[in-house]
């Protein structure tokens, strides 16, 4: 499953079924629910998360167009623990809390 929020940020989770999310409101922030074994999940999956939506009139994903990949940072990014838990919150529709 492939989940994109309000900021841009895509993520996957692999041990969450996509027709159970799909199947009830998208928790806040959540802007879209793509299934990562459908064309535009593929699609997705390799443009490396670095894309410009295609969204219709009703509002709905309909396709990407794939950006130009900026050049890898020279050490790796390790999120803060708070940045961590909004993420599980987001995912799970948890109150936010200050973590830090």
């Amino acid at each position: 499953m492939i989940v994109i929020s309000e900021n841009n940020a895509v993520h996957t989770i692999n041990n969450v079924r996509t027709s159970e999310w799909l199947s009830k409101p998208l928790p806040d922030g959540v802007l879209f629910i793509v299934d990562e074994d459908t064309e535009l999940g593929q699609k997705i999956i390799s443009a490396g998360y670095f894309f410009e939506p295609v969204i219709d009139d009703n509002g709905d994903l309909i396709d990407i167009i794939p950006l130009e990949r900026p050049e890898p940072p020279s050490e790796p990014y390790t999120p803060s623990n708070a940045e961590i838990m909004e993420m599980f919150n987001l995912m799970w529709g948890l109150k936010k809390y200050e973590y830090e």
